[in-house]
């Protein structure tokens, strides 16, 4: 056997498990694209020192994005990928949204910054909202635009562009993303050895964090399955809730406040949209 019949067998076994087992080859290559962009990090962490890229940790948010475009690409060919694009570039909403994902966040920050100021007695400097210490030499607009373009669409067009519609297909939507919580959880496992705000973590902080993984992934269903399946929506409102939590404003307390307040949020709009389609309209995206 040749080295170009070799890699066509290989390809088309690669392919057969694609279409057979679509969401687990797409969870075993974002992670594994995920973890080896990060395993300087992780190395460096253990005293072994690797070459790195500038903002080196935010590269690996794009391991979600690739996997789902090779996964849609060898399940669906080119029909696949194109259909995950139009989702991505899916701007014809009602306005609402915009308001909802842009706005959201830092109405969050406020609230948060009000509660702080009665349950610690001091007010949070909400003039450094949007200021990062990892970035201080950006304001706010490009801040929000790099966390949106990395860790907002590129874990978003795989995890809810890729993975959300195809769990939505034979589940509700609430167990669909219970299921893609535990996913997206496991695919930060990495970042617990090397990330400072990861790894100072107990196992009460980590019980915390999980959970708002998991309403942070309501949220973002009730968001994507409410706009038609909007990858560019849930995107922006991912990159808006980044800004939002990592300021320099936001301490522990208030920290802890604005996650008390989402799972509050992610409650009201479980109630009030119902677990079947998280979405007023009681039809979930549940195709690609």
């Amino acid at each position: 056997m040749d080295c170009s019949s070799g890699r066509r067998e290989a390809g088309n076994i690669f392919s057969r498990w694609a279409a057979r087992y679509p969401l687990g080859m797409f969870w075993c290559l974002a992670c594994g694209i995920s973890w080896i962009l990060w395993l300087p990090l992780v190395a460096t962490s253990f005293g072994f020192h690797l070459p790195t890229l500038p903002a080196h940790h935010f590269w690996g948010a794009l391991g979600p994005s690739v996997a789902a475009l090779i996964v849609a690409g060898l399940t669906e060919g080119k029909a696949g990928v194109a259909g995950l694009v139009r989702r991505v570039v899916r701007w014809r909403v009602e306005a609402k949204w915009y308001l909802i994902v842009l706005a959201g966040p830092p109405a969050l920050f406020a609230l948060a910054a009000i509660v702080s100021r009665f349950v610690g007695g001091s007010w949070v400097d909400v003039r450094q909202f949007g200021s990062s210490e990892e970035f201080p030499e950006i304001g706010i607009f490009w801040l929000w635009i790099f966390h949106t373009a990395t860790f907002g669409l590129g874990e978003e067009i795989g995890w809810r562009g890729f993975a959300l519609p195809r769990l939505q297909r034979t589940r509700s939507a609430l167990a669909a993303t219970l299921l893609l919580s535990a996913a997206w959880a496991s695919w930060h496992w990495p970042t617990f050895l090397y990330r400072p705000g990861y790894s100072s973590m107990d196992l009460l902080a980590g019980a915390g964090w999980f959970m708002s993984i998991v309403t942070g992934a309501l949220l973002l269903t009730w968001i994507y399955n409410s706009t038609g399946g909007s990858v560019l929506i849930v995107g922006l409102f991912h990159g808006s809730m980044d800004v939002a939590f990592t300021s320099k404003g936001v301490g522990p307390d208030t920290m802890n406040v604005m996650g008390t307040l989402i799972v509050l949020w992610a409650f009201l709009v479980l109630v009030m949209v119902g677990p079947a389609s998280l979405c007023r309209s009681g039809k979930q995206v549940d195709s690609a």
